[in-house]
């Protein structure tokens, strides 16, 4: 149990911290939502490879959190089904470009 929780701090806990993090005593959670939180797992577990079931934990925490209270309209969005979908999309166009498997978009400027 002690190793998975350390495992989940040195991962996560710099990611999830709140802004200038100015100390182990404060009661001032991170910066990020349940709903983003779930987002930033996504994102990072999508990039990586051979960790499904991580993944699938993520994605269904993220549509749990549809039934937190006082959800702003963004979190309510990307916790419903098209908004998840969106987040899976949009993570692996980043990651094809990343890759460079696919054409990186043209700038106007």
């Amino acid at each position: 149990m002690f190793g998975d929780a350390a495992f989940i701090i040195q991962a996560y806990g710099v990611v999830l911290a709140p802004i200038g993090y100015p100390s182990f005593d404060s009661q001032e959670q991170g910066n990020l939502s349940r709903v983003l939180g779930s987002v930033v797992g996504i994102a990072c577990l999508r990039a990586e490879t051979r960790v499904a079931p991580q993944l699938v934990s993520h994605v269904f925490g993220l549509l749990k959190a549809r039934s937190e209270p006082q959800l702003s309209e963004e979190d309510r969005w990307l916790s419903s089904d098209e908004g998840t979908e969106w987040v899976l999309r949009s993570v692996d166009q980043i990651y094809d470009v990343a890759r460079g498997q696919e054409e990186e978009p043209k700038s106007k400027l």
